[in-house]
């Protein structure tokens, strides 16, 4: 069976227009626990996924990994710009992550899905997945090609992913509205929701 992480980053691959640069992650292969902190998961600047000890058996721990698989595809930002665009990183991953999850996950038999969509209704970031269904809407991308818009976005520096969506737009019938579109968005994806 192909390893997590393979499938992670094929499945993400896939998404992407031919002839588009591919994503490469930057996870070493350590999985460690947490200590001190609430977050359920971090992945490092090192490539190293910390999950916090009562997620190592949560039922729905596969999203938590999946989660921060994703997170290691995306290009490493300072600090100070991922606090400042904390919305447009996690967001752009939880919906990545939803999309992926049934391929990347077929077959296992420990994995509980109806755990998993449990979780996601009070998952903390929800804001920033509701500003991005509504920009989605809002920009015209159809749920077929939801996957391919959210690869494309990761594929960008955090920092710099609302300004390719306004580049995007630019020449768009109607920008002015959509321009407002991403600038309501940002709104949103723009606050750090950890504190």
């Amino acid at each position: 069976m192909e390893p997590l992480h393979q499938k992670v980053t094929d499945a993400l691959n896939t998404l992407l227009p031919s002839g588009a640069p591919r994503l490469v992650s930057r996870w070493n292969g350590r999985i460690e626990e947490l200590v001190g902190q609430d977050d359920a998961a971090v992945i490092r600047r090192d490539g190293t996924i910390e999950v916090a000890a009562r997620r190592l058996n949560d039922p729905d721990r596969w999203r938590t990994y999946l989660h921060e698989l994703v997170h290691a595809h995306s290009p490493l930002s300072g600090q100070t710009d991922m606090e400042e665009n904390l919305g447009w990183e996690e967001g752009v991953v939880e919906h990545l992550q939803r999309i992926i999850r049934p391929t990347v996950l077929q077959g296992r038999m420990d994995v509980d899905e109806a755990a998993i969509r449990a979780t996601e209704p009070v998952w903390p970031y929800r804001p920033y997945i509701a500003a991005f269904d509504k920009l989605q809407r809002d920009l015209g991308v159809t749920d077929a090609d939801a996957g391919r818009w959210y690869a494309q976005l990761l594929q960008k520096p955090v920092e710099g992913r609302r300004q390719f969506l306004a580049i995007s737009v630019l020449r768009s019938p109607g920008r002015l509205k959509l321009m407002e579109a991403i600038g309501s968005a940002n709104t949103v994806l723009r606050k750090n929701l950890r504190r």
